[in-house]
């Protein structure tokens, strides 16, 4: 149900910004030894200030080791004295402790803190705790809207107290995130959806107006769902250039589609996927490597060929995923590799060859008794067909085929005609074709006769 949108990665300070004290300076200069001497001789007469900046030492590993439980004790002394800074930071403590399905005990204090005067960071630290992770099932959808819908409007207000890219990017992005979702509920009023469009459309053009590849990236999403995939093309090539990894994502998922181009464009939208592969972005890989995957099963160069399985395995979402395909290009790959071998002696074939030879196929080992009968579960009376691979694309279907017969070989006396002398001397690999293998065969003079017997086992298979 999650669609990829564009992520400020900017979080707020642990530290709240307050006026400076001498005492905050010393901690702040990093001297460590006056800072601690000082702070703790205070923190004895239950100096708040002190108390909450010894906090702040213990978590960050300022001048001593780090300890969150040390930490954790100093703050609720100073949160017992009133300090909204000890407030805030046990909610910070609090929300990174616990998962972001529940975050009720880091809003209670990032609540009180904001109580008690400290507006920010507080108020970006409560969109933070308000923010829910994507819904995975279709329950609880009113709740992820309303939580999402929250966050949105702490956002808000944070950039009101102190407008900068991350509250902005942030506010339209959960504001955008509840109307996706809130259209998909049939619960939801005409009106709500409305109004969380606007509210995600007044955020989105804030960032965008800031010249903000974020803002760019989820307003060309929200343009997208309102059908307009022309503006939303015009919005993921804003967020590309200012290196968005979603917009590259978003803007291959539009090429793929045709959607806001005059036609599908795959070639463009591999390049975007693997971009966006490149930069972090999960969803991307998985549609990269079925558009390489697609466009490697016709390739007949062995060098691109190869450069395309390495590609193919670093694009891989998760151990396993399409380990089938990546087998049938590797058999490929063997194949091509195998024919390039053997071209490289097939100007001998020519000296050889003369049009009034005759041609003995000679094949034996095809029932289930035999070595290629039994590998590739070939038996008596299996039905054959000659073909032969003379250039890239599709072999040539020779018309001569038959039956496996009763000692499980295939013996055929031709006339070498025109075709097959030329394919001959064209280094041609030819091969018996069965309903599901086609078994290689090497080509071997022998007086007056071009023989075509089987090669042995291990020999690549023609895809």
């Amino acid at each position: 149900m999650a669609v990829a949108l564009a992520l400020a990665l900017t979080a707020a300070a642990a530290t709240p910004a307050v006026a400076t004290s001498s005492l905050e300076r010393l901690f702040e200069e990093g001297r460590f030894d006056a800072f601690l001497e000082r702070a703790r001789d205070a923190a004895q007469r239950d100096d708040a200030e002190a108390l909450f900046l010894l906090g702040k030492a213990y978590d960050l590993g300022r001048g001593v080791e780090a300890d969150a439980d040390t930490a954790r004790a100093y703050y609720e002394r100073a949160r017992a004295l009133g300090s909204a800074r000890a407030s805030h930071n046990l909610g910070l403590m609090a929300m990174s402790a616990g998962d972001n399905d529940d975050n009720d005990e880091a809003i209670v204090l990032l609540e009180e803190a904001l109580t008690r005067g400290l507006r920010v960071p507080t108020l970006y630290n409560l969109g933070r705790a308000h923010t829910p992770p994507d819904p995975t099932t279709s329950f609880g959808l009113r709740g992820f809207v309303d939580r999402a819908r929250t966050a949105g409007g702490y956002y808000a207000q944070a950039c009101d107290e102190a407008p900068d890219a991350a509250c902005i990017a942030d506010a339209g992005r959960q504001f955008l995130r509840a109307y996706m979702i809130a259209r998909q509920m049939p619960t939801m009023t005409g009106e709500e959806r409305s109004q969380l469009r606007e509210s995600a459309l007044l955020w989105l053009r804030k960032g965008t107006e800031a010249g903000d590849g974020l803002a760019w990236t989820n307003y060309g999403v929200l343009l997208k769902l309102d059908g307009d995939d022309a503006g939303a093309r015009k919005a993921f090539e804003a967020g590309i250039e200012r290196e968005v990894p979603v917009a590259y994502f978003q803007l291959a998922e539009l090429a793929r589609a045709g959607e806001g181009f005059e036609q599908r464009d795959t070639a463009l939208a591999l390049k975007l996927y693997e971009q966006a592969a490149d930069a972090g972005i999960r969803e991307a890989m998985a549609p990269a490597f079925r558009l390489l995957q697609e466009r490697l099963e016709h390739e007949e160069d062995p060098a691109v060929l190869e450069r395309g399985l390495q590609r193919l395995a670093s694009l891989q979402p998760e151990p396993g995923f399409g380990d089938y395909g990546i087998g049938r290009l590797q058999d490929r790959l063997d194949w091509l590799q195998f024919r390039a071998l053997n071209r490289q002696s097939f100007p001998a074939r020519a000296m050889w060859a003369r049009e009034d030879m005759t041609l003995a196929l000679d094949a034996c080992g095809l029932d289930l008794g035999g070595a290629h009968g039994a590998a590739y579960s070939i038996g008596v009376n299996s039905h054959w067909r000659l073909v032969a691979y003379a250039a890239p694309g599709e072999p040539v279907r020779l018309p001569i085929e038959g039956r496996v017969d009763a000692k499980g070989c295939v013996r055929k006396p031709l006339k070498l005609n025109e075709e097959l002398y030329r394919l001959i001397n064209d280094g041609a690999e030819f091969a018996l074709a069965f309903p599901n293998y086609s078994l290689p065969l090497l080509v071997r003079f022998e007086g007056e006769h071009v023989v075509l017997e089987l090669r042995p086992l291990g020999t690549p298979l023609p895809p």
